[in-house]
């Protein structure tokens, strides 16, 4: 039904899910663009860089690695995804669960810990980088990054190698500068 999806560090069988090496997470999420109908190639990792700026501080590392289970699942082919969601209803959102808790419980954190923290913060992202990258710029908008004079973008984006490394930055300074690999 799945086919395993291929990452630098060899196939991962969303059937099985495991914990990944936040390099691999950090590698993926440079390739998988946060606007995929839009020229501007703005990706996930630079997004959850974004996004965890925006964050609380107690809820920081949460929202940097929101999205980490789509290091696999943005991989897994938006046909085959539209398919099985429609032989076996809620399948796909099944697996994407089940990836993003054995992300999660492999740094030793719980997914749905700040959960509304984290929603905020990406709904903020959200419309800064739509303000920013795409350059839609409404009124609605400014409702929500109304608070946003202290974060700069510049609406550049980065190449998938340097929003990797901004993304390894990041978590390496929420973590506190340590090496974390996965619980296995």
């Amino acid at each position: 039904m799945f086919s395993p999806v291929q990452l630098p560090d060899g196939p991962y069988d969303i059937r099985a899910p495991r914990a990944i090496p936040i390099e691999t997470i950090a590698a993926q999420l440079a390739h998988v663009r946060r606007f995929p109908d839009h020229p501007a190639p703005y990706s996930l990792a630079e997004f959850s860089v974004l996004r965890s700026e925006l964050a609380p501080p107690q809820a920081r590392v949460h929202a940097l690695l929101a999205d980490a289970d789509k290091a696999v699942s943005g991989a897994v082919l938006a046909g085959e995804r539209d398919l099985l969601n429609r032989m076996i209803p809620g399948v796909v959102e099944a697996r994407e669960r089940a990836v993003r808790q054995a992300v999660f419980t492999g740094f030793d954190l719980n997914p749905d810990d700040f959960k509304t923290e984290v929603q905020r913060a990406d709904l903020v992202a959200l419309a800064l980088a739509v303000r920013h990258v795409i350059g839609f710029d409404r009124p609605e908008l400014a409702i929500m990054v109304r608070e946003l004079r202290t974060v700069s973008m510049s609406g550049q984006c980065l190449s998938p190698r340097q929003a990797a490394a901004a993304f390894l930055l990041r978590f390496q300074e929420l973590r506190g500068h340590e090496t974390k690999e996965p619980n296995a």
